[in-house]
């Protein structure tokens, strides 16, 4: 009985849905007209909208100004998220975090972009995330000209885009010290009671 209605359902699916979403593609097919469709073409240029959007998902941390003040945003809330991602993987903690949500919200609108004193950073690195985490989104770095132009910053330089999967990864010269026993040198481990 169970197997019948599974097969009954295959079948309606088939029969009913089927049919009705594959009717264009009877015949010749003209993949030049089916862009965004998933249908295999060939390379295509993806152009970011010009529509503002008023809505957002994800970590407060790694909201752009635009988006905490709910003034509508574009694309650049994304190179922004990409500052905040590169200045925790340098410092291990995020640039304006607060001690609570509204704070985190005050210190992204209000707080200037500071680094700390360690570790050492390179001034490329310190700058490249500065024009990143720029508040005004029209001044943002790659606001205006996408990735080329973060691919372009001197904290790039010597990389070869092109053949940057055939490039070996660095190596790291200097090994950490062994952690402690029970420390594992990173992380606060410290847990809150609610």
């Amino acid at each position: 009985m169970l197997r019948r209605r599974r097969f009954a359902g295959l079948l309606s699916f088939r029969q009913l849905v089927w049919p009705r979403f594959n009717h264009t593609h009877r015949g010749p097919v003209d993949y030049s007209r089916m862009r965004g469709t998933g249908a295999p073409v060939g390379p295509m240029l993806v152009a970011q909208p010009e529509a503002m959007a008023n809505s957002f998902v994800g970590t407060e941390e790694y909201l752009s100004p635009e988006v905490v003040k709910s003034s509508g945003h574009n694309g650049s809330v994304d190179w922004w998220s990409l500052g905040v991602f590169i200045y925790e993987m340098a410092y291990g903690v995020t640039p304006f975090k607060g001690p609570f949500r509204d704070a985190t919200f005050k210190n992204v609108l209000d707080q200037p972009l500071r680094f700390p004193e360690t570790p050492a950073m390179s001034p490329e690195l310190k700058a490249m995330v500065k024009a990143l985490l720029v508040k005004d989104p029209l001044q943002r770095l790659g606001s205006s000209g996408g990735a080329a132009e973060i691919k372009r910053h001197a904290f790039f330089d010597g990389i070869v885009w092109e053949r940057i999967r055939e490039m070996p990864a660095p190596v790291v010269s200097e090994q950490p010290a062994a952690p402690a026993d029970g420390d594992d040198g990173v992380f606060d481990m410290e847990m809150e009671e609610n």
